[in-house]
């Protein structure tokens, strides 16, 4: 297969690609449409950049040089770009100059002094600083556990780079005249660089789609496992640690204990000042309950306006004195719709892990119970379980 057939079945393949994101996009979340349309633009500017290089053939030789140089350049702009909308970083305008300024290298150097050694090493550059500068992107953009797609990106635009430079050594090497066009097949290199140019539009594109669905998934698992007003963790999510501690508690002897944390008279805040004065009041108490639990705690919104909190104290003394201090400090917060102050008091009830209890559910049954006469007692007060005798 000659030179030119293989230009054009790579600038079919990225076409391709790019109709096949296109055609994805509008399914993506919002916040990602951005990402997959600048993705989607580079792969369609790699497209026509091959394209031009074999049927560009009619066009005056300068002017078919900016054009496939230019669509190259920004298409590695427009997944520089990709990236860092993907991470949520809004791309500037000044990253677009490196691409403009190869087009002035790329006319000077063709329509005024012909040299194709500059040509070469200047697109160099700047393609290499593009592919450095959204390597360093998908690594800055990564969680702690960072997903295979995001590190086979990475490997792409590494293989990429690293072939890139490897071609202009041996372009250089090759002491090539200007006239030399690396559409032609001259030379072995431009048989091989097409195949190379497809690891970004074809494999580099399903890694892309690939990032976008595990960012789905992840957004998935946080709204399974989190509430969606507080952002607290939820009782689906309680339900887990609680279980998980409970084991740590029945294996290691890591005891535990739970506080049920219920907002005194909350319907009558929400009959007073609305529903949506309300839910700023329970984020508000969800802030401050997490922020004087301790990093070591866990925070959940039960439902409501109730609470539960996980506890590292391994006696009832304890305990009661760290649920005591969240049901202080929500007591001493201030809560203002305008020049209003909105008086906020919680109730609580607190247990503790017993050798007895057979699942978490048991402990978080006493600390409930607690709560219940934490409640009759007069509210805005702390009760601890009662050690009644545990079931055989």
């Amino acid at each position: 297969m000659d030179t030119g057939t293989i230009f054009v079945t790579v600038s079919f393949i990225m076409l391709a690609n790019g109709i096949v994101l296109l055609a994805l996009a509008p399914d993506l979340p919002r916040s990602l449409q951005p990402a997959a349309r600048y993705w989607q633009g580079g792969t369609v500017l790699g497209a026509i950049g091959c394209a031009v290089l074999v049927l560009g053939g009619g066009l005056p030789r300068p002017l078919m040089l900016l054009l496939a140089n230019g669509c190259m350049i920004f298409c590695l702009t427009a997944y520089y770009a990709a990236v860092q909308s993907f991470d949520g970083r809004r791309p500037r305008w000044w990253q677009a100059l490196p691409a403009v300024s190869v087009l002035g290298v790329i006319a000077w150097f063709s329509m005024v002094t012909e040299s194709f050694a500059v040509r070469l090493v200047y697109c160099a550059v700047i393609w290499g600083g593009l592919m450095v500068a959204t390597i360093h992107s998908l690594c800055r953009g990564a969680t702690a556990k960072m997903p295979a797609s995001r590190r086979i990106l990475i490997g792409i635009f590494a293989v990429v780079l690293i072939y890139h430079l490897v071609r202009v050594i041996i372009y250089l090497r090759a002491d090539l005249d200007d006239a030399f066009a690396i559409e032609s097949g001259d030379h072995w290199l431009n048989v091989v660089s097409p195949i190379f140019m497809t690891l970004l539009a074809i494999v580099g594109t399903t890694a892309f789609l690939l990032m976008c669905s595990d960012h789905l998934r992840q957004q998935l698992e946080v709204a399974a496992s989190t509430d969606y007003l507080t952002g607290l963790v939820n009782r689906r999510t309680l339900a887990l640690r609680g279980a998980t501690r409970f084991e740590a508690a029945q294996d290691r002897g890591q005891a535990f204990a739970v506080a049920v944390l219920d907002l005194d008279n909350f319907k009558s805040i929400n009959d007073t000042y609305g529903h949506d004065v309300g839910d700023l009041v329970l984020i508000d108490i969800a802030n401050c309950l997490k922020l004087n639990a301790g990093p070591e705690s866990v925070v959940a919104r039960a439902g409501g306006e109730e609470f539960t909190v996980l506890l590292r104290d391994r006696d009832i003394a304890s305990a009661a004195a760290a649920t005591e201090r969240l049901r202080q400090a929500v007591e001493q917060t201030e809560f203002h719709m305008g020049m209003t102050t909105i008086p906020v008091t919680l109730s609580a009830g607190v247990a503790v892990y017993r050798a007895g209890d057979r699942k978490f559910e048991d402990v978080l049954r006493r600390a409930d119970q607690a709560l219940y006469r934490a409640k009759a007692g007069g509210r805005n007060r702390v009760e601890v379980a009662r050690l009644a005798a545990v079931p055989a």
